[in-house]
Parts: C-alpha cells; structure tokens; sequence
C-alpha cells in the first residue's frame, strides 16, 4: 500500500460558498498546511509536524464554519485526493507549456 501526504482540496463551504484546496494548522504558531494520509486516515501540519487522526479533526473555512470529518469525508477519500492531485499536475504540464511557448516566441 502506497502512502503520500497530499493536500485536502475542501468542498464548497454552506456558509460562504468558497471552495479552496488547502487548509491551515489553526492555531499552529508557523501556520502551515494541513496534509492528508488516506491510507492511514491521518492529518498532519506540514510545518509544526503535529498528527492526528482524520476522525477526530474539525476544519474550518476562512469565514469561521466549522467543518467536521463527516462533512469532508468524501474530500478525504483515496479516489477525491488522487483526482485532485492528477488534475493539478495536468494543469501545471499546461502552465509549462505555456512558459516554453512563450519562450519559443521570443527566440
């Protein structure tokens, strides 16, 4: 079984309506992203290194909701991460792309 740590890319919020793809360690004093281990069910500070288990976390939008597990846990699943993870990859390929055409123009 494979294990990565990838970025939670939430779903809309029913207070505000923003829909963002990634979170912040609340509180944390270096205020880092939050990480996701599907596998293990587990969610991490990139920065403070602080664990914990998916189940007993609560996120919360910019606006102040307070999201739990069980309002994410579609987000949370393997098959949500990894499409969210292949659709930013595709779309950093385009960004690149762009780049080395507007290189190729230039030259």
């Amino acid at each position: 079984m494979m294990s990565e740590w990838m970025a939670l890319f939430f779903p809309k919020c029913p207070s505000c309506g923003k829909q963002w793809g990634t979170t912040n360690h609340r509180n944390c004093l270096l205020n880092g992203e939050i990480l996701v281990e599907p596998y293990k069910k587990q969610v991490k500070c990139e920065l403070c290194g602080e664990q914990w288990q998916i189940l007993n976390s609560k996120f919360y939008c910019s606006c102040g909701y307070q999201f739990y597990s069980s309002e994410v846990e579609d987000a949370m699943s393997t098959h949500q991460l990894l499409k969210h993870r292949l659709l930013q990859k595709i779309e950093d390929i385009n960004d690149y792309k762009k780049i080395l055409h507007k290189i190729k123009t230039i030259f």
